[in-house]
Parts: C-alpha cells; sequence; structure tokens
C-alpha cells in the first residue's frame, strides 16, 4: 500500500471517527436535557413535599387548639354539672325540710285536739258550762303585754353561707324583746312564709312573758338548709336560720338584761 492509500484510509477513518463523536455528543446532549427534566422533577416533588410538611404542622397546630377547646369545654361542662348538683341538692333539702315542718305542725295539732277532747271529758256537759267555756274563749288573756304603738327597734343584717336575711326586732320601753320580724333576701315564697310564720309566733311569746333564754334552748342547734358559716362573730356557725335567729337574740338581749 502506497502513501497515498494510507492516507485515504487514515482520513475514512477520521470520518468515522468523527461520526462516531458526532454521535456520542448527541447521546449527551439527550442525557443532559434528561437530567434537567429530573432535576426539574425533584425540585418539584421537594416544593411539594415541603408544601405537605407545612400543612401537616398547620393541622397539628389546629388539632392541639381543638382538643385543648374540647378539655376545657368538658371541664366547664363538670363544673356546670357539679353547681347543678350542689343547687339541686339544696332545693331538695329545703323541701325536704318544709315537709318536715308541716308534718311537725299536723301532729302539734293532733295532739292539740286530743289534749281538747280529754280535758272536755273532764268537766260535766251543760249548757251554761258550754256557754262560759265559749265566753272564756273568746276573752283574751289579761297576761299578753303588747307594744306601744310607737317604739324603738333594731335591724339586723345576717348572712349563713352566703344566704342573706334581716331581722328586726321592736322592743318594749325597757329593752326587752316584744316582736320579731324576718325577710330572706332572694327566697322564694314558701322560705318567706316560714319565716313570717316563725315572726309571729315568736312575738306572741314574747308578750306572753316568755324569755328569749327559754326560746334558745328549744330552737338552738335545729338543722336544715342553709347553714354554715356566719359573718357574726358572736354566733359563729349556724346550723339554721331558725337556730342563728333564736342564738342572736338571747346573745343580744339576754346579754343586755
Amino acid at each position: 500500500m502506497n502513501n497515498k492509500q494510507e492516507i485515504a484510509a487514515l482520513k475514512n477513518d477520521l470520518v468515522v471517527a468523527n461520526d462516531i463523536i458526532a454521535d456520542r455528543r448527541n447521546e449527551i446532549y439527550k442525557l443532559g436535557k434528561e437530567l434537567v427534566v429530573v432535576d426539574m422533577e425533584v425540585k418539584k416533588a421537594s416544593d411539594t413535599a415541603f408544601n405537605q410538611s407545612q400543612e401537616i404542622h398547620k393541622l397539628n397546630n389546629d388539632m392541639h387548639f381543638r382538643d385543648k377547646r374540647i378539655r376545657d369545654l368538658m371541664a366547664q361542662h363538670d363544673e356546670d354539672k357539679g353547681t347543678s348538683f350542689n343547687q339541686n341538692e339544696k332545693l331538695k333539702l329545703n323541701a325536704i325540710t318544709i315537709e318536715q315542718l308541716k308534718k311537725d305542725l299536723n301532729e302539734f295539732k293532733k295532739d292539740l285536739n286530743r289534749a281538747r277532747e280529754f280535758a272536755s271529758t273532764l268537766v260535766p256537759k251543760n249548757s251554761s258550762q258550754d256557754k262560759q267555756v265559749a265566753e272564756a274563749n273568746s276573752i283574751e288573756p289579761q297576761n299578753r303585754q303588747r307594744l306601744p304603738h310607737t317604739r324603738q327597734s333594731i335591724t339586723h343584717k345576717f348572712s349563713i353561707s352566703g344566704h342573706e336575711g334581716y331581722l328586726t326586732v321592736g322592743t318594749f320601753e325597757d329593752g326587752r324583746p316584744g316582736e320579731l320580724f324576718i325577710r330572706m333576701a332572694k327566697e322564694g315564697s314558701t322560705i318567706g312564709g316560714l319565716m313570717d310564720s316563725i315572726g309571729i309566733l315568736t312575738s306572741l311569746l314574747l308578750q306572753y312573758g316568755v324569755e328569749v333564754s327559754k326560746l334558745r334552748e328549744k330552737f338552738a342547734h335545729t338543722r336544715f338548709e342553709p347553714s354554715g358559716h356566719t359573718k357574726c362573730t358572736e354566733i359563729g356557725e349556724a346550723s339554721s336560720v331558725v337556730d342563728y335567729i333564736f342564738r342572736w337574740l338571747d346573745w343580744t338581749f339576754s346579754r343586755e338584761n
């Protein structure tokens, strides 16, 4: 092979090599474009993952807030339920106390009627004696001492476990108590009626000469609601409104006398 043939062969080899290099360049260019696309996909996936992470974090915060709100509502519900339970229990105790007072009053009336029937059997029945008995019953006893039309009085405000009321005591000229008025604040008509009845009965007993110390012996330490701590340092704890009233009357007027 001469030199010309060798040169021609080398040129052909160079042409083939250039074609191979061009093909490789095209392949590298295509791979580069694919890498760019893949890189863009990876970046897009990374951004999506970041956004999802932010949404998950926000959802966690919302769930934490809602969970805390639910716990607060449950605690408030339990507190309201406990308050309602305590109020219902106090109402039940008051109802039980009122029913017991009604039963005691009925029993007292029955005992009084039996005593009257027994007394009537001891006296021979005739029209003249019946007339005398009726006249005697219509005459008011002479030992009742009424208060003057114009008299001094004192008013005392009390509180038993938050239940407030007022005691007004009218006095004789010598300072002895002769009448009692009881007014309860924020109480129903039933409690108000009972307190009025207790005030009238106490007033009559005082005007008939019953001593305050005797009333205290009978009515102190009766137990029913409301009861508990009082603002009167001399009384301290009271087992009921009636207990407070008669202990205060005894402390106030026995001390003065």
